[in-house]
């Protein structure tokens, strides 16, 4: 019998698979103890650094190994070293938007925002198929159909 929740792959393997088909974002705490960015990033729940082989600006010194990430990356046109372990990494996304994230790892404060984005869409979901959570607002079957304006009611 399968695992209901298999254990998710080594961040490390999936930041090298993406790194083969192109540029990585690495989405990271930069609080976390051992993470090296600008200050000015320092104190922000959530940074997204882009690295890559073949970037416009080249990183020659990017390593990717069992501690994390380390480069020397462009920031406003200055060079700055960044090391990133692997345990600020809560997501990473390759250049075609697939990627992979680490629930556990996310900041509290991106997880809350990512389920206020998530509620947002089920509530558009339910007001496009003609639904409300309030039983009132504006129905998308009525533009579909065709009806006049005086037909929606007012949200």
């Amino acid at each position: 019998m399968a695992a209901l929740n298999p254990p998710l792959p080594a961040k490390k393997d999936v930041a090298r698979a993406l790194l083969l088909r192109g540029s990585v974002f690495i989405h990271l705490d930069p609080r976390k103890a051992g993470v090296v960015v600008p200050a000015w990033l320092r104190n922000q729940p959530q940074v997204v650094l882009q690295v890559g082989l073949d970037m416009p600006v080249p990183i020659p010194d990017l390593r990717v190994d069992e501690q994390g990430v380390f480069g020397t990356l462009s920031f406003q046109r200055s060079p700055f070293t960044c090391v990133v372990p692997w345990d600020a990494v809560f997501a990473l996304v390759g250049d075609d938007a697939k990627g992979m994230v680490w629930p556990p790892d996310m900041p509290t404060e991106v997880a809350d925002e990512v389920q206020r984005q998530e509620k947002r869409r089920q509530q558009l979901d339910l007001s496009f198929r003609g639904e409300s959570l309030k039983g009132e607002g504006l129905r998308a079957d009525a533009f579909r159909d065709g009806k006049d304006m005086g037909d929606v009611r007012d949200v």
